[in-house]
């Protein structure tokens, strides 16, 4: 067993082996000791020897200093940008109609798109907010789903401008209660697309737009 003092920086953290492992805040300024066994360090108070938290060391070379939490003291922010699939397989039940929908399209992004933890987070906490903001749109936003993984499509931000895509230009047509004048309107705005004589897109509509943005590339 080997022992040593630290005291806790103004963020909460202590470095240990060239890591920063987080013992609190309540304890910034204070000393504690660790006592490491094996590939585990286990934190105590200095004074009192009161246990505080346990970690298993991180003995993976990084280029900077890593900062290591447990889960359970993420702050809500840091939750938000470190979700698991299973965390957005069950934020999908709060999205009706697109539930499984949206649960196929995050399997895939974890599965065959390669992003570092945060910025997944960010990407699927947009898809999210997006399909949220545009719930009256669910129709639209299936198919462009259903369109993503049948193509297999394995970008990011093509993946975010099919969903765009998917409710562009409806808040401006819906205005119209004529059926021949909301015809005429959407038309007129698509033509070069090929538009149909309704507003929701079917998957013809975005087959075409993604050989037009994309050349057919994935």
């Amino acid at each position: 067993m080997i022992s040593s003092r630290h005291t806790v920086s103004q963020r909460g953290y202590i470095c240990y082996l060239s890591n920063n492992y987080f013992i609190g805040k309540k304890y910034i300024g204070r000393k504690v000791r660790c006592f490491r066994t094996g590939d585990t360090i286990e934190i105590f108070t200095l004074d009192t020897l009161k246990p505080i938290t346990t970690y298993e060391l991180d003995l993976t070379h990084h280029m900077k200093p890593k900062r290591i939490k447990h889960r359970s003291q993420y702050t809500e922010a840091e939750l938000a940008l470190s979700r698991t699939l299973e965390d957005y397989g069950n934020l999908t039940f709060n999205y009706p109609g697109l539930t499984y929908e949206l649960n196929n399209l995050f399997i895939h992004i974890f599965k065959n798109i390669v992003l570092n933890t945060a910025d997944r987070s960010r990407s699927c906490n947009w898809i999210l907010k997006h399909c949220k903001e545009h719930s009256l749109n669910t129709e639209e936003l299936k198919l462009a789903i259903k369109y993503v993984l049948k193509n297999e499509i394995a970008s990011i931000d093509k993946i975010k401008q099919l969903l765009m895509d998917a409710v562009t230009g409806r808040s401006k047509v819906v205005q119209f209660t004529n059926r021949k004048e909301l015809q005429r309107n959407i038309i007129e705005k698509c033509a070069d697309e090929k538009a149909l004589d309704s507003n929701v897109r079917d998957s013809d509509y975005f087959s075409n737009r993604i050989a037009k943005i994309y050349g057919g590339n994935k």
